[in-house]
């Protein structure tokens, strides 16, 4: 069990579940719905984020009660028809699962099935056959969530407490890119890794012993220049870690602190890829507290969930940043922080670890009446090509693609491998020009060129 799910317990443990805050009132039109409650002693509980890996369909990983079960992977769809994908055996617990541009789903825990030498990454299909574990080795423990980049690798912080930046390729293979301790640092808590446009890197380090209270948002860069370029006091925090970084379409990072803020009830901020950091959401004086995840939608707005009982949904424009509170849980929705994606429909699909109908947590969805969202890219990888080059289009939305075209010339394969992700072969009678890719809810056409020879 994860150190954040666990501090949710002990506020379970000590906190009346029945509370007389009232929310914030908002003029947004919120439904929500419960899609899964895990039972009381089976297959499901505190179930992890989802991803979509097909149109409607999301998958995502859960534990298994009693304590010492193993993990399941499963998928839900927007329906809430549930189904266990893969049964791990008694004490193979999964941390984190991702979708690949290869179509596979990646997931790391410390699975024994390799004769008890976890802890491992793993993948198998999205019907949970061909399961495939990689031993990580010496690289030991991994300290935040993977990512998937363009370039077809995974990117993860692991073997802390020394805490190095690592990438791992699609069957497996991990190479260290950069050592925290050689800068005299590790990472914070669980905090993820993002990647910038540029392919840089961004995160949250802090001394070993934390004597100094003090915490550092760096960037690093592929060659492995390292920067710090703001910093924050750990007590707001509240003693556990902030949300995960997130970097936005505008080119920022943001995050929130649990204790920030004037009434030290919460806050958001905002950092400058130059390291200016601005508070820009301070949260009220009762109700909503404790940010805990942040999410941007297609919209452009940013959503996010609370970390405190009551949990609250939250969203802001960071053009003009004014909390907006959206929807207050009650205990048989689930207890956050509460992670969430923003689905192929427009509506937000998440979970939450703990709380819901039998303790165990909850899926959930919840709709504030946004459009299907319509495909972009942002990679064209490579940018030349005669007929029959293989090409990866990168960018997002791209479930369901059903069209590709070459300056008009129609690509006749091509396939979609996940959200971000479609593979097409150049056609025949292709010529320079933009490449335009259709899926259900719209067209996108790349401002630049790609070559034909």
């Amino acid at each position: 069990m994860s150190k954040y799910r666990f501090q949710i317990l002990i506020i379970l443990a000590v906190t009346v579940l029945c509370s007389a805050v009232v929310a914030q009132q908002s003029a947004t039109t919120l439904s929500f719905k419960v899609l899964y409650a895990p039972p009381g002693s089976g297959i499901g509980g505190s179930p992890g984020l989802l991803f979509e890996g097909k149109p409607g369909l999301f998958y995502g990983y859960g534990g298994f009660m009693p304590v010492g079960s193993g993990s399941n992977i499963f998928s839900i769809d927007a329906l809430g028809n549930y189904k266990t994908t893969y049964q791990f055996p008694a004490n193979d617990l999964v941390e984190a699962v991702i979708g690949a541009e290869n179509g596979l789903l990646y997931g790391y825990g410390n699975a024994q099935q390799t004769g008890g030498a976890g802890p491992n990454y793993f993948s198998m299909k999205l019907d949970g056959t061909a399961l495939t574990l990689y031993p990580t080795g010496s690289f030991g423990v991994a300290g935040s969530f993977a990512i998937q980049s363009p370039n077809g690798y995974l990117y993860d912080v692991m073997n802390c407490p020394n805490c190095e930046l690592v990438r791992i390729d699609l069957q497996g293979h991990i190479t260290s890119l950069f050592q925290f301790s050689s800068v005299g640092l590790v990472t914070y808590g669980g905090s993820t890794i993002v990647q910038g446009k540029t392919g840089n890197f961004y995160g949250i380090v802090v001394l070993p012993n934390n004597g100094s209270k003090l915490a550092w948002i760096f960037h690093l860069t592929s060659a492995g220049v390292f920067t710090k370029i703001a910093t924050f006091d750990l007590n707001l925090t509240g003693g556990g870690t902030t949300t995960p970084l997130m970097y936005a379409s505008d080119g920022n990072l943001y995050g929130g602190l649990a204790k920030g803020g004037s009434h030290r009830r919460g806050s958001i901020y905002r950092v400058t890829p130059q390291g200016q950091m601005t508070t820009i959401i301070d949260f009220p004086v009762s109700g909503i507290a404790a940010p805990a995840f942040l999410l941007e939608a297609d919209d452009g707005n940013i959503y996010g969930s609370t970390n405190e009982i009551p949990s609250f949904l939250f969203r802001f424009n960071p053009a003009s940043p004014v909390l907006e509170t959206l929807y207050q849980l009650q205990y048989t929705d689930g207890i956050c922080g509460c992670g969430f994606v923003q689905g192929s429909d427009g509506k937000f699909y998440g979970d939450a670890p703990v709380g819901g109908a039998n303790g165990q947590g909850t899926l959930f969805t919840f709709d504030v009446g946004l459009a299907p969202p319509k495909p972009s890219l942002s990679v064209v990888s490579p940018t030349s090509g005669a007929p029959g080059k293989q090409v990866l289009l990168w960018g997002n939305n791209l479930l369901g693609t059903t069209f590709v075209s070459f300056n008009g010339t129609p690509a006749t394969t091509f396939a979609v491998t996940s959200l971000q992700s479609v593979f097409a072969d150049v056609p025949l009678g292709a010529t320079t020009g933009p490449i335009t890719i259709t899926t259900p809810n719209g067209s996108y056409a790349t401002g630049g060129n790609f070559t034909v020879p």
